[in-house]
């Protein structure tokens, strides 16, 4: 299991983002399994796309539920806690 904060703070670059998401995808595959990528922004999901790896998008940061339906996400949640048997059941279908 591999858990990383790419907020903005510590990842200003999408560049970056996308290379920290094929590193995900790349350390994921070698050990025979899946990464999803959760995020609060489309940059996530353009990094997760770039990795070709599945993401949820959450509603939690400055884009809209709205603004994250228009996105490639493969599930989008207004929230972790009312979306956690939505998640999991993405999680499951990997």
């Amino acid at each position: 299991r591999c858990l990383s904060d790419w907020s903005s703070d510590v990842c200003s670059s999408d560049l970056i983002r996308a290379d920290l998401a094929r590193a995900i995808a790349k350390t994921a595959r070698s050990e025979g399994r899946t990464a999803l990528i959760i995020g609060d922004t489309p940059f996530d999901g353009a990094a997760a796309s770039a990795a070709g790896l599945t993401w949820c998008a959450v509603a939690t940061g400055r884009f809209s539920i709205e603004a994250l339906n228009d996105t490639n996400a493969n599930l989008v949640l207004a929230d972790l806690v009312s979306g956690a048997e939505a998640l999991e059941n993405l999680i499951a279908s990997l």
